[in-house]
């Protein structure tokens, strides 16, 4: 008799995360007229991540741009 043994699967239980769980307090508290906020702002907390993360992303591709460029620059003035 042959016995297999079935794979151990391992489940992580992830709940909700902070930036949904403060939109949906933001949205409860707009729809209960407790606070008077723009929409834009109430859902800030689901879209400000990405924001942020485009705003560092392009922020480091200026540095390496300008990095390459003084390089370049360097390299061409020895070169004369």
């Amino acid at each position: 008799m042959q016995t297999f043994k079935s794979p151990i699967v391992k489940v992580q239980n992830v709940g909700i995360s902070f930036p949904s769980l403060l939109a949906l307090l933001f949205i409860g508290l707009r729809l209960c007229g407790v606070i008077a906020w723009p929409w834009v702002w109430i859902l800030a907390p689901l879209w400000g991540p990405l924001a942020l993360a485009l705003v560092v992303l392009a922020f480091a591709a200026c540095l390496y741009a300008w990095a390459n460029a003084a390089e370049k620059r360097e390299k061409r003035n020895t070169q004369t």
